[in-house]
């Protein structure tokens, strides 16, 4: 008999110390579907929460409850859970992404509480031997419950893990980092890094890296979601005064010793770095800025033989039309050149031959022609070329171009909405005996440019100055001394942010024709960063306050205000009499002619007269670059209205940071006028 009890006692026992689970296992749904879970009910934190398999993806945007001393919590299997706005993770202890088999969690928003206990409030990514374990961090938050505890390993226990953190939007704070831990780990932190910086890891204690030294791997990375800023950047932030332990292996596949050169490339330009591990208070691993320049999106000078046609399109995203294609290949009909041959072919409205790259947002795409068919005596009829802009939906054909066309008219621009297509800034016409093939010999480079929904055709003659057709056509090459001519603007609000963007060539029927590309480049505006741009970031409305990021000589009147007018959830209201708000950006003046545009939409209150500059500073003194206004003109404006200033930098300016100011162009007098949405970029 007390064997028997004795017996049931230890059965009791081992059930109470055993750890039970919930398993969410080849589904796709959102964490409160009870449809997931094997059991057919929601985590009570009284278990393991298992989240795989190979099928499953779980989104969490609410809260997951508090599970009291925490439980652990598993990705694996090649299980995803998705960790979005409105989440909150509240109840692990030990949070294992990754565990003996591949896992991944994408955070883009969200809160992710690591609690105490028995497992001390761990993120091991990539945890134990077999793992391969990937997080992926754009917004949201990573935290623990204490300063007592709180590990982040990246490659935990002998695994591979990966932790990859996007923008300067997320929060990760713990109190020690190891990357590579115990024999055979491999870990790699990556940051993306965008116009404001990116967020650092915080951590409070300790940061360990590559322990073990040929038994255990560290890799650092680094990249661009964006254009990287002119300033220096703080990657991993440790608040104690003790040094970081050991250092990364590599940095982008390089040695990543201390003062190792890192180049980081994106949107537009090209940032030069060195790695230090006692940056910002002396201990902080960061990247201290040394130079940049701007670089093309694409550049191609054809010096390579390549055809498109029996060959991969080597860097390019499309071709269009080849069935109407008869040769496509740089260096090989044409050294040094693309050689682009058609028969057939047509763009009324198309889409026809193409070689394209697909871009998103403002851009600036030129070309120079070094051959094309026919001469004025002996025309190839209707032999055309250029540079065309095409929305990819092919339910409708809708694109922009400029093209090359001494055929009948030296230029053209057109402009195809939904199928029909509209001719514009011609500059000459063969029919009335003008050699348009001479003229055109004259600008053999042509450009198109976006900004916004507005899309400028341009041509030159040495590829640096550039002139815009005209509206009307026909008048003409422009000269901006002559009343009757204006540049040519072709607004198209319907085309979106992604377009085809290449070469084409037509000949509109059974005629073959052909040109010669050369010097191609595609160049998009570099991002620079405006603290609290849109006026979003003090969470309340002000009045007779300053915004966040910015300063002002007399706050007078003025203030945060939401209302129609705002372009975006909250707005700056500003009184005249001389006030100027103001703000120095990070950003470096690296050259002098670098054209710099501001955007700031504004809105007329009251008879105001919103004003907006740009300039350098020199000491502690403010050198306007130049202004733009809008007068005042009552309440009648249509707002908000998109004020714009273009400016170049001067020989002065170089090695100064930029800055940005609003004003009401020194009314005197009562006046109130709005800005929203400051949009600084480098052309």
């Amino acid at each position: 008999m007390r064997r028997g009890l004795i017996l049931s006692i230890m059965v009791v026992c081992l059930c109470a110390n055993a750890v039970l689970a919930i398993d969410w296992l080849n589904y796709t749904g959102n964490w409160n579907d009870v449809a997931g879970w094997v059991d057919g009910r929601l985590p009570t934190g009284q278990e393991e929460v298992k989240i795989r398999g190979t099928e499953t993806v779980c989104t969490l945007n609410t809260s997951t409850g508090d599970w009291g001393v925490g439980q652990r919590l598993r990705v694996y299997e090649g299980a995803t859970l998705l960790i979005e706005q409105g989440a909150e993770l509240l109840g692990a202890g030990w949070m294992r992404v990754g565990a003996g088999s591949p896992g991944t969690v994408i955070q883009t928003g969200g809160a992710v509480i690591l609690k105490d206990g028995k497992d001390k409030a761990r993120l091991g990514i990539g945890d134990s031997a077999g793992s391969d374990g990937l997080y992926i961090i754009s917004g949201g938050t990573i935290t623990h419950e204490s300063a007592g505890n709180g590990d982040l390993l990246i490659g935990a226990r002998g695994g591979k893990g990966k932790l990859v953190v996007v923008g300067d939007k997320p929060v990760i704070a713990m109190r020690t980092l190891t990357v590579g831990d115990q024999a055979g780990a491999s870990g790699t932190l990556e940051f993306q890094i965008g116009p404001a910086g990116v967020s650092p890891v915080k951590i409070s204690n300790s940061v360990t890296l590559d322990p073990l030294g040929d038994q255990t791997t560290a890799a650092l990375m680094v990249t661009a979601a964006g254009s990287p800023p002119t300033k220096d950047i703080v990657l991993v932030d440790l608040a104690a005064e003790t040094a970081v332990t050991g250092v990364f292996d590599t940095v982008n596949g390089a040695a990543a010793t201390e003062g190792a050169q890192v180049v980081v490339t994106g949107g537009g330009r090209e940032c030069t770095y060195t790695l230090t591990y006692a940056g910002g208070t002396g201990n902080d691993i960061a990247l201290l800025y040394q130079s940049s320049r701007q670089v093309p999106l694409l550049a191609d000078q054809f010096e390579t033989a390549h055809d498109y046609i029996l060959e991969e399109l080597d860097g390019y995203d499309g071709l269009l039309d080849p069935g109407h294609i008869l040769a496509l290949n740089a260096s090989i009909t044409r050294p040094g050149a693309l050689y682009l041959q058609t028969q057939g072919a047509s763009w009324d409205p198309g889409p026809g031959p193409m070689l394209y790259k697909l871009v998103t947002g403002d851009f600036v795409a030129t070309v120079k022609v070094v051959d094309f068919a026919g001469t004025l005596v002996e025309r190839v009829f209707h032999n055309d070329c250029g540079i065309l802009a095409r929305d990819p939906n092919e339910a409708n054909e809708n694109w922009v171009s400029v093209n090359y066309f001494p055929t009948w008219t030296a230029f053209v621009a057109r402009s195809t909405l939904n199928g029909f297509r509209d001719e514009v800034g011609q500059t000459a016409g063969i029919w009335t005996g003008t050699d348009t093939f001479a003229i055109a010999a004259q600008y053999p480079y042509i450009q198109l440019e976006r900004k916004g929904s507005k899309f400028y055709p341009r041509i030159s003659s040495d590829g640096i100055n550039f002139v815009p057709l005209t509206d009307p056509p026909y008048v003409g090459i422009y000269n901006p001394d002559d009343p009757d001519q204006r540049p040519l603007v072709i607004d198209r609000p319907d085309l979106p942010q992604t377009l085809q963007v290449g070469l084409i060539n037509a000949t509109y029927g059974v005629t073959t024709g052909y040109v010669a590309f050369d010097d191609l480049q595609i160049c998009v505006p570099v991002q620079i960063a405006v603290v609290n741009a849109s006026f979003e970031d003090d969470g309340k409305v002000i009045e007779g306050g300053v915004p966040v990021g910015w300063t002002a000589n007399d706050q007078g009147n003025s203030g945060l205000a939401m209302g129609p007018s705002a372009t975006d959830g909250t707005y700056f209201f500003w009184q005249g009499n001389g006030r100027v708000l103001w703000q120095t950006t990070s950003e470096v003046i690296a050259a002098e002619g670098l054209t710099y545009l501001l955007q700031v939409d504004v809105r007329n209150s009251w008879q105001g007269s919103p004003q907006i500059g740009l300039y350098y500073l020199d000491g502690e003194t403010r050198v306007l670059l130049g202004t733009a206004s809008l007068p005042a003109v009552g309440d009648t404006w249509p707002g908000p209205v998109t004020l714009e200033l273009e400016v170049k930098t001067t020989a002065e300016s170089v090695g100064k940071r930029l800055g940005v100011e609003l004003s009401l162009a020194n009314y005197p007098g009562n006046y109130w006028a709005e800005f929203d949405n400051v949009r600084l970029s480098l052309r």
